[in-house]
């Protein structure tokens, strides 16, 4: 099957010297390293799982919670 392939101009000089030096054409290389690609069973990832703690009931913060620590450590933290 005839069809176009967009390469890196590295990767096509490799496969050119790849195919001079196995007096081979670049479609016999290009080939022969999508068979071996394709030969390789497909890598999965693993599921990410979030590390939790249990325990406790869930505390829902305000922004003026924040305000009103930040505050308080300034006092305690500057004397003001």
């Amino acid at each position: 099957m005839r069809t176009t392939l967009v390469l890196d101009d590295n990767l096509f000089k490799k496969a050119r010297e790849r195919a001079n030096a196995s007096n081979c054409t670049i479609s016999d290389v290009v080939n022969e390293a999508l068979r071996a690609a394709l030969a390789k069973p497909p890598l999965i990832a693993t599921p990410f799982e979030m590390l939790t703690f249990a325990g406790g009931e869930t505390k829902m913060h305000e922004p003026s919670d924040f305000a009103e620590l930040l505050a308080m450590d300034d006092t305690a933290s500057l004397g003001r």
